[in-house]
């Protein structure tokens, strides 16, 4: 079969994981009182090259600046995605000590880690046919060297909706891989978290890093259930783009890997991009399939300038869907000289004589259950347990010839 898109050649590079000699991570916490203009300085007991920035006082809003090493940062968004009020994530060069200011005074609680860096990791690629699966995905084996085991405890979880957020880090790092390692860090052992909240980061420069960590050989990445949309992470695919999109655009191969994974998905699920869902399912309002973080929480992610391009982006998927399964159409019925079968909501009717036997399988050739509502000479009414979204093929016995049929399932 001719697939849709044109095949590039492949290149894909893993390093020899080099870690610095210091390799066990490290974590203090220091509570101070700023006023309002007065300078601090606050020394760690070892060097840091990740900090955070914790409320004690119940203050929703940062305004601080921070030099490290002749280094000036400010801090002023807060992590959306923290149960507690916390600043962002900030990661810079190894310091014992930073100097701090606030424009108004407040109690902050100051946590300082140290997460030791590996070499950076190149993943060149070009990837397969936009139809499968990127090739350039960093496994939890490279990126996570050295750092602490995620506690056990996944599950896996049938995707209905794929979630779009940004990590609103600092734009200007560009060691994406540190980067990942101290947003698991902070997640794993400043916020108590089992492991990152993710199923997929990607970097600017559009390498795909494995989020949370599958564990389990009969659950995948794509649907291990993560920690990322306001404790309704049930039938969500979870995806974190590396930087701050408040104002800034999105880089076009950042945006290029996010279109190939998700491709890869939906053709994958047989999701149709452009369809709606019940978040929570089945009794939750619609949802598209397609979403950003602020669709479903109280929350300003993915950023503006991300969140302007789904409704676009969805149109683009569906178009990549469609020429990835050009079998799979929007036919609601089927009829032969002897039976017809069609849809009506989450239910199917089988209309004709002399019916023998159902079945009915997925694409990966498996059998589905389904409940039998209704039954006369004339006619059967089924339900089938499956994904809302599932493509359905149908194997009919009548008058002992056997039929098959092949449909999308609204």
């Amino acid at each position: 079969m001719k697939l849709p898109f044109s095949l590039l050649s492949l290149l894909f590079i893993l390093p020899f994981i080099k870690l610095n000699a210091n390799t066990e991570v490290k974590i203090q916490k220091q509570s101070i009182t700023l006023i309002a203009n007065e300078l601090s300085v606050l020394v760690f007991d070892f060097p840091v090259n990740t900090l955070v920035v914790r409320s004690l006082n119940q203050v929703n809003s940062f305004d601080l600046d921070i030099r490290i090493a002749n280094k000036s940062y400010t801090i002023q968004s807060l992590d959306e995605h923290a149960d507690s009020i916390q600043s962002n994530l900030l990661v810079f060069e190894s310091n014992n000590s930073i100097e701090i200011q606030s424009k108004f005074s407040q109690m902050v609680e100051i946590i300082g880690m140290y997460v030791p860096p590996i070499s950076p990791i190149i993943a060149q690629i070009h990837r397969r046919t936009s139809c499968e699966e990127p090739e350039n995905i960093v496994p939890q084996s490279v990126w996570r060297a050295g750092l602490p085991d995620p506690i056990p405890g996944r599950v896996k979880t049938t995707t209905h909706h794929c979630v779009v957020h940004h990590a609103a880090s600092d734009n200007s790092n560009t060691n994406y891989t540190q980067l990942v390692r101290s947003f698991y860090t902070l997640h794993t052992q400043v916020n108590g978290w089992d492991d990152i909240g993710y199923n997929y980061l990607i970097a600017p420069n559009g390498d795909i890093y494995a989020g949370r960590d599958p564990e389990l050989f009969f659950i995948q990445q794509h649907n291990v259930q993560g920690a990322h949309f306001c404790s309704k992470n049930t039938n969500t695919m979870g995806v974190c783009l590396i930087g701050n999109y408040t104002q800034l655009a999105p880089s076009d191969t950042m945006m290029e890997s996010l279109e190939k994974l998700l491709t890869w998905k939906y053709v994958l699920d047989t999701l149709m991009p452009t369809k709606s869902f019940p978040h929570p399912f089945p009794s939750g309002a619609d949802l598209p399939s397609l979403v950003g973080h602020r669709d479903g929480c109280a929350t300003q992610c993915p950023g503006d300038s991300v969140y302007i391009r789904l409704s676009d982006f969805r149109n683009k998927l569906q178009d990549n869907f469609n020429a990835c399964l050009p079998w799979v159409g929007s036919v609601r019925s089927y009829s032969s000289s002897s039976f017809k079968i069609y849809n009506n909501l989450n239910q199917w009717n089988i209309d004709g004589q002399n019916i023998e036997d159902i079945e009915v399988y997925n694409i990966l050739g498996h059998k589905l259950d389904y409940t039998t509502i209704q039954t006369n000479e004339n006619s059967i009414t089924i339900q089938i347990a499956s994904n809302p979204s599932q493509l359905l093929i149908f194997k009919i016995k009548q008058n002992a010839m056997l039929y098959s049929y092949k449909t999308f399932q609204f």
